[in-house]
């Protein structure tokens, strides 16, 4: 600000202003618009980062469904096979047709599924 002839001059962004009042009054206008620009950019930065965890949350649940979802089906994968036809569990060695039944080349004289497991020399084990 410059003093000429008992008249305050003041360059500013809006213009020259020759009275010193008006220059005080445009310095304090111009403040009070930069702290309200920061202001409201204050507050964008702040929607943004509330933007940011709400999708944060939402990504944990959508995992937190994904992982229910993968323990519902868990006991589908667990399940176990049916017993044979004379009540015994089933074992690894045991063929069974698609209608759960043994496979006919698998099944003894007497009926019975054929247990084709060998004895340490290999030989079949004729139990």
């Amino acid at each position: 600000m410059q003093t000429t002839n008992a008249r305050s001059v003041c360059t500013t962004t809006l213009g020259t202003i020759t009275t010193a009042s008006a220059c005080l009054y445009v310095n304090i206008f111009l403040l009070q618009l930069l702290l309200l620009l920061l202001l409201l950019l204050l507050l964008l930065l702040l929607l943004l980062l509330l933007l940011l965890l709400l999708l944060l949350l939402l990504l944990q649940l959508l995992l937190l469904l994904l992982l229910l979802l993968l323990l519902l089906l868990l006991p589908l994968s667990l399940r176990r096979r049916p017993p044979t036809t004379d009540g015994r569990p089933r074992t690894t060695h045991d063929r069974w047709t698609s209608e759960g039944r043994p496979t006919e080349d698998r099944l003894t004289t007497d009926g019975r599924p054929r247990d084709d497991r060998r004895t340490i020399d290999g030989r079949p084990n004729d139990d």
